[in-house]
């Protein structure tokens, strides 16, 4: 959602300085944010938590107990 701020704020305003290091920051605190999810396993928990809902793997866990 702050991207299309980003982009209709660069489109209302026409300045390119405030307009870039806005999309600049945001990139940063995307990676940032990213790179905290894959190191500290919240990426392995949520796949866990989004399998207890899935058909599929329930099948596949009670396959091969």
């Amino acid at each position: 959602m702050l991207k299309y701020f980003i982009a209709f704020f660069g489109l209302a305003s026409r300045d390119v300085n405030s307009t870039m290091w806005m999309a600049i920051g945001y990139t940063l605190g995307c990676y940032l944010l990213g790179w905290i999810w894959f190191n500290t396993d919240f990426n392995r928990a949520n796949i866990e938590v989004g399998n207890q809902y899935n058909n599929f793997v329930k099948e596949m866990r009670e396959k091969f107990k």
